[in-house]
């Protein structure tokens, strides 16, 4: 039983080590070396433990080395912070950092899209010739005749509601799939209903 302490100390105490660097701060607190490292010393002093449980009647070095693994264990999994650590993390930390980095790309297609609105908008505003080659002449009939094709839609809100979800979702993953040829079909796709919105609008 000594040799196998002796042989294994050196690792319990590393592992103690960085448990203390993580007191308030979680898994934030280390490098990616030093998560990495722990990870092993975890799975490392787990298997210790169910060796020191088979081999092993010396309750003090079972229960030294079941109170490691269960403070590692509950470091990894989060179990301090439980799911409103995880939220507040996530709306804190994660979603902010991810959208600073796709922020000149969500500018970039924004800047596109509104672009292309306006001008839609103008056109359609100004030649009726604009709105037909768009496709868009039962929406100017009716824009004509004062329709007011809305509100049938909401008499039916449940099947309108329906209808605009699923096309919605339809778009949001044409530009998403379409995107794996070098942006090109996302691009596209924001153009097209950029100029049927703003032309819708413009009639």
């Amino acid at each position: 039983m000594n040799r196998f302490i002796d042989e294994n100390k050196d690792n319990w105490r590393r592992l103690e080590d960085l448990l203390g660097m993580l007191q308030g701060s979680g898994l934030r607190g280390l490098s990616k070396m030093e998560v990495r490292e722990f990870g092993e010393l975890y799975r490392r002093a787990a298997a210790d433990l169910a060796i020191a449980r088979a081999e092993t009647r010396d309750p003090k070095v079972i229960n030294y080395l079941n109170s490691l693994v269960v403070r590692a264990h509950g470091r990894i999994y989060r179990a301090e912070g439980g799911a409103v650590g995880i939220f507040k993390t996530y709306f804190r930390r994660d979603l902010p950092a991810a959208f600073r980095t796709v922020l000149p790309f969500s500018a970039f297609a924004f800047f596109l899209f509104m672009f292309f609105v306006v001008a839609a908008f103008v056109l359609a505003f100004r030649d009726p010739d604009f709105t037909n080659l768009l496709g868009l002449a039962d929406v100017e009939t009716m824009a004509a005749s004062n329709n007011r094709w809305w509100l049938s839609l909401n008499e039916a809100n449940q099947v309108g509601s329906s209808a605009i979800l699923t096309n919605n979702i339809r778009v949001a993953f044409l530009a998403f799939g379409l995107g794996a040829f070098f942006g090109i079909g996302t691009i596209y796709v924001l153009i097209y209903n950029a100029l049927f919105i703003g032309g819708v609008l413009g009639t």
